[in-house]
């Protein structure tokens, strides 16, 4: 990922975007006045606009088919010492590996191991903590797995971008959800 050329974002900025937001009766006047001492704009690399970017390539980490191959076996991994079933298999049958009982909140990259993949993620890391402020996943087909092999690998590889998982709504869900696509559409003749 490319490092982005970090413009100052000013408040005149902010101001532009609450206009062009489409809320009604968002304008300018909406826009609050910065309190005594606030800088007028920010010039740093968490500090930036989307025409910042040329293209998606300055966020994106795209997986090859090596990497995808990388986390499946790191999957294997995780669940040879897990005891987690998979309930949508594709002969219809849910089974409970035999392991070492570890359970889905253990995964980390000691357990999730991707000695390549890895040292990408915590670039990305990196990028999140002390860059731009953010990054995105490319590659992992949903569709491939079941929800709970899927939840695994999403887990594991956000291991190597933040240490910490929290919790994303009351009921303590730690991921608001995780779909696979609909089926492609046929027209009935």
């Amino acid at each position: 990922m490319a490092a982005v050329t970090a413009a100052p974002v000013t408040i005149e900025d902010y101001a532009t975007v609450i206009e062009n937001s489409g809320i009604a009766g968002a304008s300018e006047q909406t826009v609050p006045a910065l309190p005594t001492g606030f800088p007028t704009s920010v010039a740093a690399s968490f500090s930036w606009t989307g025409s910042g970017f040329k293209d998606d390539s300055e966020y994106v980490l795209a997986l090859s088919d090596a990497e995808l191959a990388e986390i499946n076996a790191a999957l294997e991994h995780f669940k040879s010492k897990a005891s987690l079933p998979c309930s949508h298999l594709a002969n219809g049958i849910a089974h409970a590996p035999l392991g070492l009982g570890l359970d889905g909140d253990l995964v980390n990259p000691e357990t999730f191991p991707l000695p390549t993949v890895g040292r990408r993620l915590e670039a990305l890391c990196r990028d999140v903590h002390h860059g731009k402020g953010f990054g995105l996943v490319r590659g992992i087909k949903p569709s491939m797995y079941c929800v709970e092999d899927l939840t695994l690998i999403f887990l594991g590889v956000q291991s190597y971008i933040a240490d910490k998982v929290g919790r994303q709504d009351k009921r303590g869900n730690m991921l608001g959800k995780i779909l696979r696509p609909p089926p492609p559409f046929s027209p009935l003749l």
